[in-house]
């Protein structure tokens, strides 16, 4: 009877927690999704709407009249960019319900691409055959469910502001105005209104008749406009879309972004180095001969304060060799190293490689293709150990399983989470790196930072390509150390606060 008293007592324990697990679960997962749809409930009770008018960026198919200039890939881009912008930009608007009215893809590729910038963006497939029927029916569709005063405009329009969108709705709320229209440098116009009285004027053929995509169509609508008897305003603003080649110098002046980083991208590679003598030429070795193009390619190493033959090893290496070569001088520690090598690199694309990893054979190839996907704005490298390779030295049967334990985990994380960090060589574009602000200057947990700030732009995918890692580390302080020394220290920083500088003196020692 006492043993079954017990056995009873402790399956009574067990279960409680069991059922105590589940309810906290079940909260968090209300609470998750209250707050994602509770949003968008709110805005589609605002009288106003916003309708961003967008294209799914596949490349041959995307701002098609840039493709002579910027090619395929870099004209997808371009639109990447502008309505990643201009969706950042109009989350900004209060009372007023957002939508993304998108042409291409799927409402799953849409969501996919903007939610990490969109927020409450409700995602709505254009439906009609011209640009006219699909703006109709954009306003019908608002009008029928409560909207008195509906705004659309372009993805392309760099110079818009939120004052802009602002006075166009505040126009259809003065002197019975039904329509209101703002002026496109190219002819066109990038903003068009609808006060809800309008709808009669929707049924009469508003938005017909007109040569769309030439310098026609301002006038055109405007004398349309007229004809049917609408109170009209003219936007004293007349701005600049960017959809031709003329028009590249309005984007690059807009958004930072040069014609040649879409055009021609160009990586550089930035490793930082301390004491790295026994390392660094295999590193530089691999990094050139793993480049599909080496004149497109530039290698920063950032040394923290080096004693052995690093900083000589490097400068040596860069005689004979025709790949740009930079040396900078920063003070000791991954996360300064890392944010100087960044001030100094001028490439598109930026890869952060640690002394000890290997990339993949056509590692630019890889990274670029990531990058160009609407949505990534940063990749990782599958992480992998040296031991794990065929030219490894020989090591217990006990340590390869370690090694390839350690894969596992880090393969799940980064698949599950998008959340790589540490030895796998992250990458991204120089725009979003300014984008986000840089790296921390950390002395540690610099990476797990700048993963945390990229997150909150977008996704960050993990290639099926290996960055391979020295395991020296594992063969110095063995297995158990090394995982129990990084639990606590990712535990301490993510959950208890505590700093970086202090998490340091625990992982180095007090004379780091």
């Amino acid at each position: 009877p006492e043993m079954a008293g017990k056995f009873e007592n402790s399956e009574f324990v067990y279960s409680s927690l069991f059922y105590g697990v589940l309810a906290s679960l079940g909260t968090a997962l209300f609470v998750k999704y209250f707050l994602k749809y509770s949003g968008l409930y709110r805005a589609s009770k605002e009288p106003k709407a916003l309708c961003i008018f967008s294209r799914y960026p596949q490349p041959g198919k995307a701002k098609t009249r840039m493709i002579p200039l910027l090619g395929k890939d870099g004209a997808a881009k371009l639109q990447i960019i502008m309505t990643e912008r201009m969706v950042e930009q109009c989350s900004d608007l209060k009372q007023c319900a957002s939508q993304m009215w998108y042409n291409g893809g799927s409402r799953a590729q849409m969501q996919y691409w903007l939610s990490k910038t969109g927020g409450d963006l409700n995602y709505i497939e254009q439906i009609g055959n011209t640009l006219g029927d699909k703006m109709a029916n954009a306003f019908r569709h608002n009008f029928k469910r409560g909207k008195s005063k509906v705004v659309i405009i372009g993805s392309d329009i760099p110079d818009i502001s939120d004052a802009i969108i602002e006075e166009a709705f505040s126009t259809l709320d003065v002197d019975g105005h039904h329509m209101v229209i703002g002026q496109a440098r190219d002819g066109g116009y990038y903003l068009v209104g609808l006060h809800v009285s309008a709808l009669p004027l929707l049924d009469a053929g508003l938005f017909e008749g007109m040569e769309w995509g030439t310098s026609a169509v301002f006038q055109q609508q405007c004398q349309v406009a007229n004809q049917l008897g609408a109170k009209l305003k003219i936007l004293p603003n007349v701005l600049c879309d960017v959809d031709t080649p003329e028009d590249i110098r309005v984007f690059e002046k807009a958004t930072g972004v040069t014609e040649e980083e879409l055009s021609k991208p160009t990586w550089s590679v930035i490793i930082p180095v301390l004491n790295e003598a026994q390392n660094i030429e295999k590193t530089l070795n691999a990094v050139i001969q793993r480049h599909s193009n080496r004149d497109m390619l530039e290698i920063i190493i950032s040394d923290g304060g080096s004693r052995d033959a690093t900083v000589e090893i490097v400068e040596t290496f860069a005689q004979s060799s025709s790949v740009k070569m930079t040396v900078v001088n920063s003070s000791p520690g991954r996360g300064p190293q890392l944010k100087c090598g960044a001030e100094a690199a001028t490439g598109s694309y930026m890869l952060f490689l640690h002394a000890d990893c290997l990339p993949p054979n056509n590692y630019d190839q890889v990274g670029t293709a990531v990058l160009m996907q609407p949505g990534v704005v940063a990749g990782a490298f599958t992480f992998a150990l040296d031991v794990n390779h065929p030219d490894s030295p020989d090591h217990s049967t006990l340590f390869k399983w370690q090694m390839r334990l350690i894969a596992f985990t880090v393969k799940f994380r980064c698949k599950y989470f998008e959340f790589p960090y540490g030895d796998q060589g992250l990458f991204m574009s120089h725009h979003i790196y300014n984008k986000v602000g840089g790296y921390p200057a950390y002395p540690l947990m610099e990476d797990y930072a700048m993963v945390e700030k990229l997150l909150q732009k977008g996704h960050v995918l993990t290639t099926q390509e290996n960055a391979v890692l020295n395991s020296r580390r594992w063969q110095k302080h063995g297995f158990f150390k090394v995982t129990l020394i990084n639990t606590v220290i990712i535990t301490a920083y993510r959950h208890f606060g505590v700093s970086p500088e202090t998490l340091a003196r625990w992982y180095y020692g007090p004379t780091k």
